[in-house]
């Protein structure tokens, strides 16, 4: 059985999902893992391929979704970005935007950031 914190991420990437869709991109992938990390979701927008870290809030205890977004974990993103890109080299060109969501009141707050990395 899934973690609550398992829960909330999946709860988030569909929440992200379903607001990349209804701006054009065409979901490739998800939970995509390598060796050195997951990726959440991988999707196209146009011709480009676009890597996206979603990060989840419900609350401030533990910082905004932003705070969660640290150059330590740009950096994990962008190795594992490199060996998904090792198994698809003509997955170019690409991008790695960040999804931050927070629920108040029941409703979800999306904020894209694109070229986040």
């Amino acid at each position: 059985m899934p973690s609550p914190r398992q829960r909330s991420g999946d709860a988030g990437e569909r929440i992200a999902r379903r607001f990349l869709e209804k701006k054009g991109y065409s979901i490739v992938d998800e939970h995509v893992r390598t060796r050195n990390g997951e990726i959440d979701l991988i999707a196209l927008d146009g011709n480009e391929l676009v890597f996206i870290e979603v990060k989840m809030r419900t609350n401030g205890v533990f910082g905004s979704a932003e705070d969660a977004i640290t150059d330590q974990k740009l950096a994990r993103l962008q190795q594992a970005i490199d060996a998904y890109l090792l198994l698809y080299p003509e997955s170019q060109p690409y991008r790695l935007d960040c999804i931050c969501i927070i629920i108040e009141n029941h409703t979800p707050r999306i904020r894209h950031y694109e070229s986040c990395g």
